[in-house]
Parts: C-alpha cells; sequence; structure tokens
C-alpha cells in the first residue's frame, strides 16, 4: 500500500503530466527527454541496489546480465520487497514491462505511462540495446522547460495597470495580475 505522501506525490505527477496533454502540439520524442540509465548486474543484491538509487536517487533501476544485455526494470518498491525477503534482485524485474523506442513521441508515451499509472518507461532501441529511460520526473522536467519558453514567447503583460485617485486627491497606478 502506497502512503499518503506516496499517493500525493503520485498524484502531483500525474497531474504535471496531464497538463502537457494540454499544451500545444510540439513534436518532441523520448529520446530528447530520457536520462541516462542506470543499470546492474542480475547478480547484486538488492541492499546494493537500494543503496546505488539512494546514492543516484532515482526509483528505478535496469537489471542487466553478464555481457550488459538489457533484462528488465526494477522499481524502488520491488527492491525493497526482495531485500526483506532476502530474495535475489531477479525476483523484483517488472514482468512484461512496457518499453518505448527513441523516435516514439513524447505525447504517446505520457498518455500510456497517465492510462496504465506506469511511473518510468525503459528506452530501448530497435536492436535492443538500452538507451535511456523515460520517468515522470523527465516529463515534469520537459513541461517546466515548455511552460518557460511559452512564457518568454507570450506578447502579452503578466500583469494590468489601472490609474486611480485616492480620497486625498493622490493619482496612483495600480499594478495587479492578469
Amino acid at each position: 500500500m502506497r502512503s499518503s505522501t506516496s499517493r500525493h506525490l503520485h498524484s502531483s505527477v500525474t497531474y504535471g503530466l496531464s497538463a502537457l496533454l494540454d499544451l500545444p502540439q510540439v513534436e518532441t520524442t523520448v529520446d530528447e527527454l530520457m536520462s541516462a540509465p542506470l543499470s546492474v548486474p542480475c547478480g547484486v543484491s538488492p541492499v546494493d541496489a537500494i543503496t546505488l538509487m539512494r546514492e543516484h536517487r532515482v526509483r528505478h533501476l535496469f537489471v542487466v546480465d553478464a555481457m550488459g544485455e538489457y533484462l528488465g526494470i526494477v522499481h524502488l518498491e520491488g527492491v525493497v520487497r526482495a531485500a526483506r525477503r532476502h530474495e535475489p534482485i531477479r525476483t523484483a524485474i517488472v514482468e512484461n514491462a512496457a518499453v518505448v523506442r527513441p523516435h516514439t513521441s513524447a505525447q504517446t508515451a505520457a498518455e500510456y505511462m497517465l492510462r496504465t499509472r506506469t511511473p518510468a518507461l525503459p528506452v530501448l532501441d530497435a536492436a535492443g540495446n538500452l538507451r535511456g529511460i523515460v520517468t515522470e520526473a523527465d516529463f515534469v522536467r520537459w513541461y517546466a522547460r515548455l511552460a518557460a519558453e511559452q512564457a518568454k514567447r507570450s506578447t502579452h503583460e503578466p500583469y494590468e495597470t489601472r490609474d486611480e485617485e485616492l480620497p486625498s486627491g493622490a493619482r496612483i497606478t495600480i499594478v495587479a495580475p492578469r
């Protein structure tokens, strides 16, 4: 069960992803948003994986085989569960995890993540090589950048002014947000 803080954070991020879908169409692809992949070998202990996640401040890791080939993705909750049960990290791998290709549109990825409540998607190229990860945080950063760019392009002032006369007869200009 998620804590109330976790539920609130997920709700906030979900709202942020929803807001992205209301922006004007921007042709952005997943490879423009994704973060660098952080992976661990399948033999790593869940405790070591948690330590790595804390050090890098991430909630998702990729598990790779001895050749560095992608085996799957693990989320913090699953790794913690594996650690408590003294199970190998392999038991925390998300089965049949959805992945996206680098050329997938950001909007498609965001819509899928919202619909399925998926917090992150691995980005694999056509040969199955791990290229990165796109997370809720990547979308929040993208949204913030787009909103800032849109504000810079805006031709209207973010405030309005109006002249008034006070009872004393002094003339003032009121500055207020639009």
